[in-house]
């Protein structure tokens, strides 16, 4: 008992730690930040007034915030008018809550998914300390966002259906299917999850010539995913009866399944649409680099962006372009886990290259989770890596080097006030930032 307690020690420091980021502060700024005005209107509406929204993407996850929201106090009292308005008088904590409680676990969830992949528990702790330490994903977290609870679902998803075990399958596809529903649920650019698990279940299967064993696990997965991606819609069509500015795309006739087809089709119909140019709008080949961050709010010397940890961002990168070129000459004795890495990140981050509406920085964040998969699941097997695991100097250097990039970019993830010099000398260093 002792031993197990010290060896998940250091996870319960980092979950611990990952806490003390998403929770201390939550209530500041007491001010809409950027998307918060937009999903603000989705807690009113679910919670209170019922009136009828449209949004390009599924309910699922804007309702499991309302629910949330509401049942932890939120009163409804503000009415999302514009970035930086006022929350006086309302329960900020109760509307940040849910995306800071995911954000504290998802380190842990990328912990476990390297292990599932192969990774030694030291690369795996170093990953998700390093998710831990990111600006972006905290940004995202802190605030009434979705983009980090996309991440928790892909997360949740993989890890069922990744764990070397029989034990519970159908459990476990079952679970799978659900939170792939939720990611999905969540954004369309959800599907990424969905994908990967029938990929890696069909080429599991069809390598071992168990199609008996497929079709139970797809069959699992499939009703959990049809179940809860239905229900949410009925949960939607529920609450939201009273008129609204959803009006203007579609009006509910009252019949679930006609109701059901026809708004999938009037999404995808506005998400092709979308031509709208925002000052924050970014291309896909910019994201890797950190360039065109989100400004998200400023009052005074006190701003808030959606940037990334330069360590973790650059770092990341840098592995994985040195990790393809070994492998183009050396087969990696993992090369199936990290083939599938390397897959998981070339699906959510390539078609963006062809996707024409405006795109944002935020879009990045599956990609580079699983940038920093491969990257650090490559880097254990150098002999760089081994030569700093062995040194406990080299090993805090490397922890410190990490948490001191989060430094450097705290005063715009927490919204410090920074002396005006200070925030001019580091955009000048990073110009790709404005």
């Amino acid at each position: 008992m002792r031993r197990m307690l010290f060896d998940r020690m250091p996870l319960l420091v980092l979950l611990l730690l990952s806490a003390v980021l998403h929770f201390v502060g939550l209530t500041e700024p007491l001010a809409t930040v950027m998307d918060e005005v937009y999903y603000g209107r989705y807690l009113n509406a679910y919670g209170f007034s019922q009136t009828h929204l449209f949004d390009i993407h599924p309910p699922h996850t804007k309702i499991t915030l309302a629910f949330a929201a509401k049942i932890l106090g939120f009163q409804g009292v503000i009415d999302f008018r514009e970035i930086g308005q006022s929350l006086e008088g309302e329960n900020v904590s109760a509307m940040r809550f849910l995306p800071a409680l995911i954000g504290t676990w998802l380190p842990l969830l990328f912990y476990f998914l390297m292990r599932q992949l192969g990774a030694l528990k030291k690369t795996a702790f170093l990953a998700a300390f390093a998710l831990a330490l990111d600006g972006a994903f905290l940004v995202q977290t802190r605030t009434l966002a979705q983009d980090g609870i996309l991440v928790f679902w892909i997360l949740v998803a993989l890890n069922c259906v990744l764990v070397r075990t029989s034990r519970l399958e159908t459990l476990r596809y079952l679970c799978a299917g659900l939170a792939c529903a939720m990611a999905v649920g969540t954004k369309f650019t959800g599907l990424i999850a969905p994908f990967l698990v029938v990929v890696f279940t069909v080429a599991t299967q069809t390598r071992e010539k168990n199609f008996p064993r497929l079709f139970s696990q797809m069959l699992s997965f499939s009703v959990g995913f049809v179940w809860i991606y239905c229900l949410g819609w009925w949960v939607h069509f529920y609450l939201m009866t009273n008129p609204g500015s959803g009006d203007a795309f579609y009006r509910f006739t009252g019949n679930y399944w006609t109701d059901f087809f026809a708004i999938q089709r009037q999404m995808l119909k506005a998400n092709i649409h979308i031509t709208q140019i925002h000052p924050y709008s970014s291309r896909w080949y910019q994201w890797p680099l950190m360039q065109k961050p989100i400004f998200m709010w400023v009052s005074n010397f006190r701003m808030i962006y959606l940037i990334g940890n330069p360590v973790v961002w650059l770092g990341s990168l840098f592995m994985m372009a040195f990790g393809i070129v070994d492998l183009c000459f050396e087969r990696s004795k993992r090369f199936p886990r990290l083939g599938f890495a390397l897959l998981a990140y070339l699906i959510s981050f390539v078609p963006f290259a062809f996707v024409s509406r405006p795109l944002f920085i935020y879009h990045y964040l599956p990609a580079l989770m699983f940038c920093l998969a491969f990257g650090l699941l490559w880097w254990e097997e150098t002999d760089f890596a081994k030569r700093i695991f062995v040194s406990k100097v080299k090993s805090a250097g490397l922890f410190a080097t990490i948490a001191l990039g989060l430094v450097f970019v705290s005063p715009f993830i927490y919204g410090i006030d920074l002396p005006r010099h200070l925030q001019f000398q580091i955009f000048q260093l990073f110009t790709g930032w404005r």
